[in-house]
């Protein structure tokens, strides 16, 4: 059964485009292999999409929303059943912009894409598996939060700024549940950034990126056995990344973590508290963290036994501190 509810302005065939402001636009679909695109420019819109909340199968289905403008909001809803994957993508330009998707079951994929000033995008995955999500946002005093629950196989990315923008004053916040999933946050040409990254489970991946970006502050808590984590903060071409802090916290037994910081005056923090954890090895090209730059600080707290820590600095007024219990 396929069910379509039009407010105000939406083509048929579930396709709809909404010039000027204060529109609203809503579409509802259930069954299988349904799509719906919404397209509005211009200011105080709003669009929402509901794929499988009416009680019928829903599987395959790809819902698309496009918004160019000011304090618009964007809402997608998927539940997929039968483990089959839906697809949704949101795409703002503007200021003061709203993304949210909420997608339960299945194989999903997701991706929100803002470019603009002030925007806020919320994509949570809950219950799927071998599913992806990804967050780019280009533009200053920008949030992203990005959310999978009880799931298994999934990717989740966090992307802001470009070579052609500089992402100032943004936060990011990104948690994962779950075994075999990978989580990653990366950041160019961007200053006082903020970054939160939660992952519980096993066998999960994360990494961690900072290029050309100064003050930034990267905090990531895994708690899990078998976790792998890199670091990577660099510069070139003359551009330093500087005074970025990162803090690493594991909780679990034969974890890893790996890494290279370039710059000056940055700040590493890793902990990791359990039996068989590494700071560097096979898995990474690059044995422990290795430090390129002035004034940078590490510090290394491994609690437990069968712990290993290898690290290298290079520069001037570095500092380097290892602690195992």
């Amino acid at each position: 059964m396929k069910r379509l509810t039009t407010l105000f302005a939406v083509i048929l065939c579930t396709t709809g485009m909404v010039i000027a402001q204060s529109n609203t636009a809503i579409t509802t679909q259930d069954g299988s292999t349904n799509s719906s695109t919404t397209i509005q420019i211009g200011s105080d819109n709003n669009a929402t999409v509901l794929q499988g909340f009416g009680g019928q199968t829903q599987n395959g289905a790809s819902a698309t929303i496009e918004q160019d403008g000011i304090e618009n909001e964007a809402t997608i809803k998927q539940r997929a059943w039968n483990n089959r994957g839906n697809e949704h993508t949101i795409d703002q330009v503007g200021t003061l912009n709203e993304a949210k998707v909420d997608a339960f079951n299945g194989d999903n994929l997701g991706e929100i894409t803002q470019n603009g000033a002030e925007n806020y995008a919320l994509m949570q995955h809950g219950a799927a598996r071998d599913g992806s999500g990804y967050v780019t946002q280009n533009g200053d005093d920008n949030y992203a939060r990005l959310r999978q629950y009880s799931g298994a196989g999934n990717s989740a990315s966090i992307t802001q700024g470009a070579s052609a923008y500089t992402s100032n004053d943004n936060d990011a916040d990104l948690k994962q549940t779950g075994n075999d999933n990978s989580a990653s946050f990366s950041l160019t040409w961007g200053d006082e950034n903020n970054v939160t990254i939660d992952q519980i489970g096993d066998n999960n991946y994360s990494e961690y990126s900072v290029k050309y970006g100064d003050m930034n502050t990267i905090t990531a808590d895994i708690e899990g056995n078998n976790n792998r984590t890199r670091l990577n903060v660099n510069t070139a071409w003359g551009n330093l990344s500087s005074g970025n802090s990162i803090t690493v916290t594991k909780d679990g037994d034969y974890n890893w973590i790996s890494g290279k910081v370039e710059g000056s005056d940055n700040t590493i923090t890793l902990i990791q508290d359990g039996f068989g954890n590494n700071i560097g090895t096979s898995w990474h090209t690059g044995d422990g963290v290795n430090i390129s730059g002035d004034n940078n600080t590490v510090s290394i707290t491994q609690s437990s036994d069968n712990n290993s820590a290898f690290t290298t600095v290079i520069g001037s007024n570095n500092s380097a501190t290892i602690t195992q219990n």
